[in-house]
């Protein structure tokens, strides 16, 4: 959701004021959805008598796609203590948890914490949706960095094409402007 929205942007003020609007409306669904008083009962049917605790991850996910394109990381402290805390950041879907690990992973690369990072950029892409080829990239536009600055060579078939198509396009960047 936050994603499609960052594409179909303009970038307008209108458009920054929306998404600050957006990232209201989600931060009082966070409070109200992680203080709810039944209990969450991992792998059990949804009710109307249910845990809306089930929602939290989805909506983190949403709030961490938005922090990062209004680039106010420092908000993302406050989701990460509350969810890892209550152990909700393990008891959501695999697709849900993966974006998790994503955007934590991204947090703890702007925070110098490299090996956190690869961590977990490596659950991330090893638990992604095998069709989710468009993930894998933004996984992999990470990952490859964070594993070369910590010494580390591509170790994986994908890591591997994924860097040779990165040098491949900046050898074809760097001949075109020299021409």
């Amino acid at each position: 959701m936050a994603d499609e929205y960052v594409n179909r942007s303009t970038g307008n003020r209108n458009d920054h004021a929306r998404l600050q609007n957006a990232v209201t409306l989600l931060q009082a669904s966070y409070s109200k959805t992680l203080n709810d008083r039944v209990e969450l009962r991992p792998n059990e049917p949804f009710s109307e008598e249910g845990s809306k605790k089930a929602g939290v991850l989805y909506i983190v996910n949403q709030l961490f796609g938005m922090y990062f394109t209004l680039n106010t990381l420092r908000l993302c402290k406050n989701l990460l203590k509350p969810v890892e805390s209550r152990g909700i950041h393990e008891n959501g879907t695999m697709g849900e948890m993966v974006t998790y690990r994503y955007y934590v992973g991204r947090l703890n690369m702007f925070e110098d914490q490299y090996d956190l990072a690869e961590q977990n950029f490596d659950y991330a892409l090893k638990h992604c949706h095998r069709s989710a080829v468009g993930n894998k990239k933004r996984i992999l536009n990470y990952l490859v960095p964070v594993k070369l600055l910590r010494g580390r060579l591509p170790t994986t078939k994908c890591e591997y094409l994924f860097l040779c198509r990165v040098c491949y396009f900046y050898c074809v960047h760097l001949l075109v402007s020299l021409t």
